[in-house]
């Protein structure tokens, strides 16, 4: 049994290395992010609960080979003790940020823009994200991911998310094949 956890702080690039990954090995690829907000316009405004995350996410994952990416902190820890593998990626908070505003721009537009109907959510979610290195921050940060990893007991591979996806990719699947076999 093949599960692999993908996890960094946002805009790390945890989504598309997992898909990356889950299609080069042939597994299911599923992101934290599609069960995590309620499907609603605009989009990020509303969470799920946590049951109902978790139960979407299970039911989505079945009992195969699976590559999850994202963050499941303080909510989907039924989720995550099942891996097999995990994979942490760190990213240079410069470059995070620049792409997390490139890509928010990308997806929404002028929406994120002042006057939009998602210019508050982007703002909040701009200076949430620009946190993660703060080791008081509560929300999403590297000194949880940290303290969560230290307790870990499958292997853990630290990649630089800097990298190109296909040469982490070839170095995750790589290291999953010898270490899993």
């Amino acid at each position: 049994m093949q599960r692999i956890f993908v996890l960094g702080a946002s805009c790390s690039g945890t989504t598309i290395l997992g898909a990356a990954i889950a299609q080069k090995m042939g597994m299911l690829h599923v992101d934290s992010d599609d069960h995590y907000w309620a499907p609603v316009e605009p989009p990020f405004s509303q969470k799920r609960s946590a049951k109902d995350r978790v139960l979407s996410m299970q039911e989505t994952m079945g009992d195969g080979d699976w590559v999850l990416s994202g963050s499941c902190m303080g909510w989907g820890e039924d989720l995550t003790r099942k891996a097999t593998f995990i994979v942490f990626v760190s990213t240079d908070e410069q470059l995070r940020m620049r792409r997390l505003v490139a890509r928010e721009s990308q997806r929404y537009g002028n929406r994120i823009e002042p006057g939009g109907d998602m210019y508050k959510i982007h703002q909040d979610f701009v200076a949430w994200a620009g946190q993660y290195e703060d080791p008081d921050f509560q929300g999403r940060s590297r000194a949880r991911h940290e303290r969560w990893l230290d307790q870990q007991t499958p292997p853990i591979l630290r990649v630089d998310g800097a990298l190109t996806v296909e040469e982490l990719t070839e170095h995750v699947a790589g290291t999953v094949r010898s270490t899993l076999g």
